[in-house]
């Protein structure tokens, strides 16, 4: 998107990016507080770290710890480390609908409303965070009934591995909208930008998610090397993707 502005007889012109946009803009509300976008940046970053880390550490607990008071930890990490994922999610969602590249008074510093909830059509990273947010919910639910035993197998494939699936699939799509969303940036250099590694490294994580849900998906319950197959690559997305959140604290830092 390029806008104008007037500076006495001159127009300059600016040139945004969604994503760069909702990192380097300071809202200004209507209550005269100030929100600085990379404090926010920095908090979902330090969100989704704890997050992934939840999901790495419990994996890797499941993989080669055997104490039994340990195991009995594992669902409940995961369930945790779900809860920091969305709440980094929705908090990614209000960076985007209060600076939205799309509409004119957001690439300004007027004073606005903080907005809660919107619908931001035509922006790249409204359709990531969104469906990010989807995904979210979905391990929610996934990981909550994961922490709860069943007897019922209908119960245990539509309670955890459809919102499995499900979740992994919108985490595949959100990644590839992240990347739209930047494609056409030309500072992004390839493996050389902060931003490249922070993309990259979410689909690789978005991928690892994926193969963990289908082997959760496609093979029986009592199948353990099935099982321990689906918790590997849950324990490599996760790592992916804790890398991926640390890097954004760099890349806050360096769009001020």
């Amino acid at each position: 998107m390029i806008t104008k502005k007037y500076l006495g007889s001159f127009v300059v012109f600016h040139r945004y990016t969604s994503r760069e946009l909702r990192k380097i803009i300071h809202i200004e509300l209507e209550n005269r507080s100030t929100l600085f976008t990379r404090w926010l940046s920095n908090i979902i970053a330090t969100l989704f770290i704890v997050g992934s880390f939840c999901f790495t550490i419990a994996s890797f607990f499941a993989l080669f710890i055997s104490q039994e008071f340990v195991l009995k930890s594992v669902p409940l990490i995961y369930f945790i480390g779900s809860i920091f994922f969305t709440l980094a999610s929705y908090l990614q969602y209000l960076q985007v609908i209060n600076a939205d590249v799309t509409n004119m008074e957001h690439t300004s510093l007027k004073r606005r409303k903080w907005i809660w909830f919107a619908y931001r059509k035509n922006n790249l990273g409204f359709l990531s965070s969104s469906i990010q947010l989807i995904g979210t919910v979905l391990f929610n639910i996934n990981t909550y009934d994961g922490m709860l035993t069943y007897t019922s197998y209908i119960r245990e494939e539509f309670l955890i591995s459809i919102p499995n699936m499900i979740g992994s699939i919108c985490f595949l799509l959100a990644s590839f909208f992240a990347w739209l969303e930047v494609y056409y940036d030309k500072k992004m250099r390839t493996f050389v930008s902060v931003l490249w590694w922070i993309i990259w490294l979410n689909i690789l994580g978005s991928v690892f998610f994926q193969i963990s849900a289908l082997y959760g998906f496609s093979f029986s319950a009592h199948d353990s090397e099935a099982q321990r197959i689906a918790i590997y690559f849950t324990m490599f997305g996760g790592f992916a993707f804790f890398l991926a959140s640390y890097l954004l604290i760099p890349e806050a830092k360096k769009a001020q």
